[in-house]
């Protein structure tokens, strides 16, 4: 019963997305998307391709999945990798620049779709990052007796998913061969489901970051802005943390220089944000050589903010201070940096230890974030000893993918 009206759900939602889309941008483009995946499917694809399918819901968690993409496709050299992404946030960014050898949006879960789908591509391996449940493309690959696997496995108590009506999705998740999860209490929810190949492998995204460390990827732009003064990057801001930087930037007296990075890239959200900075600013679309000397740059690109935390001398994560969920902040702890957010981490385990071990500080309001800055900007010697405390954080916790690699 309770499948069945999951599957009209799915086409009720199905008809609210089109009609949805006249009105919402991203939505739109996912509906489109979506309704050339089985054309490109069927222009690309040959009967005789042998595929490893691999899904993420967006940007995340490709980058947290790229690890072992790129050990997928080392592994199985003969096969073609097909990527497929639920969001735009996703797919803009990577249908062109991917791992993989052809990148789609994934069609509604539908058990048409599933099937029309799994039958198209005919995959070897599936791999399915992090929390992604769709409960038809999941039959049909458990139905043709395909190797499968959820790598990146985070689960919690009390989850919508572990609850009735809705723990038929649990029941989804066990028809994966492997799952592979992050941490010990993962493995245990999983394994009380009666799951017996439920291994802990840990974060990709550890080894992600360490990577990104690793390659020279200097923006010429960035260093001229910075030049030898003390700079901030504010990663993945919303509007309430805005609010506080803002606040810090126009009474602030040292000389210091600051990088903005919006969560969405949005004209008029970006023009309302420098209009309320006092202090000099420019876009980094507008930035040149003679024109360098702002106070403060704002980004407004996508896909270069892992590379701009090198040049920080400290950062804020955004997301924090509102109900949106806090960013990542493994990006910038490999590179060394004293990392502040905002109250809300309760939910993200990373930041929860690296505030324990004192590489990271949570604050509630524009006091306290000023005097955390303060703090770091004047004591250097103290700062880089906090900023040290992370890096070694990630270089622990690295080595997830050749674990996760043992069992695909």
């Amino acid at each position: 019963m309770i499948k069945i009206i999951y599957n009209l759900l799915v086409n009720i939602t199905e008809i609210f997305i089109r009609i949805l889309s006249r009105f919402n941008r991203k939505i739109r483009l996912g509906l489109i998307g979506r309704k050339e995946s089985f054309n490109t499917i069927q222009s690309l694809i040959n009967e005789n391709d042998k595929v490893i399918w691999v899904h993420c819901s967006s940007l995340g968690e490709y980058e947290q999945g790229l690890p072992v993409f790129k050990c997928l496709k080392e592994k199985y050299n003969d096969h073609k990798i097909i990527l497929t992404f639920l969001s735009p946030s996703g797919y803009e960014v990577k249908k062109a620049s991917s791992i993989a050898d052809l990148v789609i949006y994934l069609p509604i879960d539908s058990n048409r779709n599933a099937k029309k789908f799994i039958t198209a591509i005919k995959p070897k391996l599936v791999v399915f990052v992090k929390n992604e449940i769709w409960p038809n493309y999941i039959k049909y690959i458990k139905k043709y007796n395909i190797k499968s696997a959820l790598i990146c496995g985070l689960f919690r108590e009390g989850q919508l998913k572990f609850l009735w009506p809705f723990n038929f999705l649990a029941n989804s998740i066990l028809k994966f061969d492997y799952i592979l999860v992050q941490d010990e209490k993962s493995k245990k929810i999983i394994q009380n489901l009666g799951h017996n190949n439920t291994y802990l492998c840990g974060d990709t995204r550890f080894d992600r970051v360490y990577d990104t460390m690793s390659q020279d990827d200097s923006i010429e732009i960035i260093e001229g802005f910075k030049g030898n003064k003390l700079c901030m990057v504010a990663g993945s801001i919303w509007e309430e943390d805005e609010r506080i930087l803002v606040n810090y930037i126009n009474t602030c007296e040292q000389d210091f220089k600051f990088i903005l990075v919006p969560h969405e890239i949005n004209k008029q959200k970006i023009s309302k944000l420098r209009e309320s900075i006092s202090q000099t600013s420019i876009l980094y679309s507008e930035f040149s050589e003679k024109n360098n000397k702002s106070d403060v740059l704002i980004i407004d690109n996508v896909g270069i903010l892992a590379r701009l935390y090198k040049y920080a001398d400290m950062v804020y994560i955004g997301g924090g201070m509102g109900p949106s969920g806090l960013h990542n902040t493994l990006e910038p702890a490999i590179y060394g940096v004293p990392i502040i957010i905002g109250k809300n981490y309760s939910k993200f385990s990373e930041a929860k230890q690296m505030i324990e071990l004192g590489g990271m500080f949570s604050i509630k309001n524009d006091q306290e974030f000023k005097d955390r800055v303060d703090y770091l900007s004047k004591n250097k010697l103290a700062a880089n000893k906090i900023g040290l405390i992370n890096s070694n954080f990630v270089l622990d916790n690295k080595g997830a993918t050749n674990k996760i690699m043992n069992y695909l």
